[in-house]
């Protein structure tokens, strides 16, 4: 497989460095990271065009110039009257050439005069050089050895030259308009949220009067057509840019800045061009335009651009004076303290000359802004003399990091056990950079603080299903809710409900992208609701504005209408008791009648039978018994009825009863059901805090200081009012904090914020408002 490598170019008088050039071409040659191609025009290499031609041409191709001036400048090329090696520096630094120059002076004896020659022609293009490049000076080595050694110093003063260009062009370039701006893990990140929120404002009247490219034509040309014609500068800059040609772009720029003086974009973007040519001129120039548009953007308010604007001033200033390099980095920091670019850079202007403590101190800053913002920082070239006390630090930072996974992987085993589920299926990362544990931490806290809300509608649900009145408490979920950031957006995709529709669990509710994140989420039922209010329309959403309004509705019936049931079921059985009662009554009464006619009719026809009376009356008398007999017949089939009816008024009476025992259970169970929901939960969220961490980087919270109305925030017990006065905030709570939890630390919703007033409430962590 190819490999494309940089090419170095190396420039000198080939008589006077004959034997350097070779050393150092084949150093080059063998270097392999990066991977570096030498340009050694003294090859005697043949071609149909002048040496000159050859040379500039080469130059131009090429990434970096290695210059060497010594003690001969060299015979005149015919066309130009200046020696080769001085049409190649200027080729380099032509406006339209991008070769960076690497130039050295390498004399038999060095004096105290710049190290200028009595040959004019030479000195003068010392002068030349030295009034727009920093130069290396040398004595000429006086043995093979020696030239070997500075060969080795020159190669290694490329590689170190080519690292920094290549890191700060591909890893370090700070354009607000074409970054990516996702958190690497999906989540929401304080400065990842705030450069949404600085594209998602409305520009301040000043950026509108001053930012040419938002006027495109039409009527605007008729009152501003100076501003059309800057922008149409700045359209051409930004295409030559695109295909690499600054020369061009930076024509265009100056042209644009010289329309409008005040245009901070311009300004901005000639810095840019400028400090990327690498030269001390361009460098210095470079510093002034990027601080003069830094002191515009911060006029008008815009703290992110001007922070980014002393950024590139800091950079030009830290080139040769370190002392304003450091004074630009902390200008960008007062700018956007929570801009973690301000924070490196300032650690790369106090990398050279001041204690590693500060330089760690910013780089912590850098970190907590924007963890991923460190991931390079021990390849970076700014920081290769403090690798080992970066490595020692961030090692530190790496296991407390490492330490805070591993307990939120036992708080995910404890949660799972407390709810009776199975763990969460990212778990954070136990190894691989700083960040990346981060990232899997942050996101494993909000998969669990998730699955624990979860469980707190469910226990509103247990909740509603106890309720023994029709009124019914509302919920609702807000912005701030869904995104789990106050500072985020939420923007409604499509909704799946309406007003005064009813849902079951795991229907979807409505599509959603939260602010800085193109993947698009569904909102789904945890439990079975009524929708009370949506969204009139699909619109973005943010902090406490409601989102869904709903209450829960289950499926199964209720413990108010249980006992409705229950108390009917009571009532029938008493009505049945009763009657049961009655025919009991009846049947006694009647077994009597019953015995009393068949007592009545024997005797009678006994009698009969034994007196010598008249035979008509022992006729009647027969007569008589017979009609008893009839009687206690029909009094018989009376009961016979009466004990059937009772027969099924008992087993009415034992069906009331099963039903009656079998509604008891229900809402013995509901109780049950309420009560086991609550214990799972205090359970959970128990488990959950034990991985709750004061080191705000491993958390998916703000801190207390940055926190707005509907933010989480994490807080120690038994010092949070303590530590709100030592930064201005009176901290009080909705809800008491426990006096005797188990925990230090707890997760607290910010209900209300105002000033320096701020209102925590535990339960609202997990409970929708």
């Amino acid at each position: 497989m190819s490999v494309n490598k940089t090419a170095v170019f190396i420039s000198s008088r080939f008589e006077e460095f004959r034997e350097l050039r070779a050393l150092l071409a084949h150093k080059i040659n063998a270097c392999n990271y990066p991977p570096l191609h030498a340009i050694n025009l003294d090859n005697n290499g043949a071609s149909i065009s002048p040496p000159e031609v050859v040379s500039v041409d080469m130059v131009r191709r090429s990434e970096l110039l290695v210059l060497f001036l010594g003690d001969t400048y060299g015979p005149s090329v015919k066309t130009d009257g200046i020696s080769h090696t001085h049409v190649e520096y200027r080729a380099a630094v032509a406006d339209e050439s991008n070769t960076r120059i690497l130039p050295f002076i390498i004399r038999d004896e060095l004096d105290d005069q710049n190290h200028l020659v009595q040959d004019e022609r030479l000195a003068a293009f010392q002068r030349e050089v030295m009034e727009d490049q920093t130069v290396a000076t040398y004595a000429r080595p006086q043995s093979g050895e020696g030239w070997l050694a500075l060969a080795e110093t020159i190669c290694n003063c490329i590689i170190h030259t080519i690292h920094e260009i290549q890191f700060r062009d591909l890893n370090q370039e700070i354009d607000l308009d074409n970054t990516g701006l996702l958190d690497p893990a999906g989540i929401s990140d304080t400065e990842i949220e705030r450069i949404n929120s600085f594209r998602s404002e409305n520009s301040p009247n000043l950026e509108l009067l001053l930012d040419a490219s938002s006027l495109d034509g039409g009527i605007e040309a008729i009152y501003q057509p100076r501003a059309i014609e800057a922008a149409e500068q700045l359209r051409e800059a930004r295409t030559a840019l695109y295909i690499n040609e600054t020369g061009i772009a930076e024509q265009h720029l100056r042209n644009a800045v010289s329309i409008r003086p005040l245009d901070p974009v311009g300004n901005e973007w000639l810095a840019r061009v400028l400090l990327s040519k690498r030269r001390l001129k361009a460098t210095r120039e470079a510093m002034i335009i990027a601080d003069r548009s830094a002191r515009i953007y911060r006029k008008s308010n815009q703290d992110l651009r001007a922070s980014v604007a002393s950024i590139l001033a800091a950079r030009a200033a830290g080139q040769f004076d370190q002392t304003r390099g450091v004074a630009y980095a902390n200008m960008a920091v007062i700018d956007a303290s929570w801009f973690s670019q301000a924070h490196l850079e300032l650690a790369r202007q106090l990398a050279p000359f001041s204690s590693i403590k500060d330089v760690l101190a910013a780089l912590d800053n850098a970190f907590r802004c924007y963890p991923s913002s460190v991931d390079d920082i021990l390849i970076d070239p700014a920081f290769s003399h403090q690798k080992k006390e970066l490595q020692e630090h961030f090692g530190k930072w790496h296991q407390r990091i490492l330490a805070i996974n591993n307990s939120i992987i036992q708080a995910d085993s404890g949660v799972a056990k407390a709810l009776g589920t199975s763990t969460i299926e990212t778990s954070p990362l136990t190894n691989g950079s700083l960040s990346r544990l981060v990232y899997s931490g942050r996101f494993a806290m909000i998969k669990l603080l998730r699955r624990i809300q979860i469980q707190a509608d469910k226990l509103l649900e247990a909740n509603r299903l106890n309720q023994s009145s029709p009124l019914t408490t509302t919920y609702t979920w807000d912005a701030a809710w869904v995104a789990l950031s106050a500072s985020r957006s939420i923007e409604i995709a499509k909704l799946n409900v309406e007003e005064g529709q009813s849902v079951r669990r795991g229907q979807t509710l409505l599509s959603y992208a939260v602010s800085g994140s193109h993947q698009e989420q569904t909102l789904v039922a945890p439990i079975d609701m009524h929708i009370v209010a949506v969204p009139k329309k699909r619109q973005s959403l943010k902090g406490r504005e409601s989102v869904l309004i709903w209450i829960p509705a289950p499926s199964q019936p209720g413990r108010q209408e249980l006992e409705a049931q229950l108390d009917a079921r009571r009532k029938q059985l008493t009505e049945l008791e009763t009657v049961k009662n009655t025919v009991q009554r009846h049947q006694k009464r009647g077994r009597a009648i019953r015995i009393g006619h068949i007592a009545a009719a024997v005797g009678l026809g006994m009698y009969a039978w034994l007196s010598h009376t008249h035979d008509v009356i022992r006729f009647a008398e027969v007569g008589g018994a017979i009609y008893l007999l009839y009687a206690a017949v029909s009094r018989s089939k009376l009961l016979s009825k009466l004990e059937d009816r009772q027969t099924n008024l008992n087993n009415e009476i034992e069906g009331a009863s099963s039903v009656i025992a079998n509604l008891e259970s229900l809402i013995a169970g509901i109780q049950r059901l309420l009560v086991a929901a609550e214990n799972d939960l205090n359970r959970a969220i128990d488990e959950y805090e034990k991985a709750l961490s004061m080191t705000s980087v491993s958390m998916p919270f703000p801190g207390l200081r940055a926190a707005k109305t509907g933010d989480w925030v994490v807080v120690a017990r038994d010092s949070v009012e303590r530590y709100g006065k030592t930064i201005g905030l009176n901290v009080t709570f909705e809800n008491e904090p426990p006096k005797n939890a188990s925990n230090s630390l707890a997760l607290y919703r910010v209900v209300r914020r105002y000033e320096n007033i701020m209102h925590l409430d535990q339960r609202k962590a997990y409970f929708p408002m």
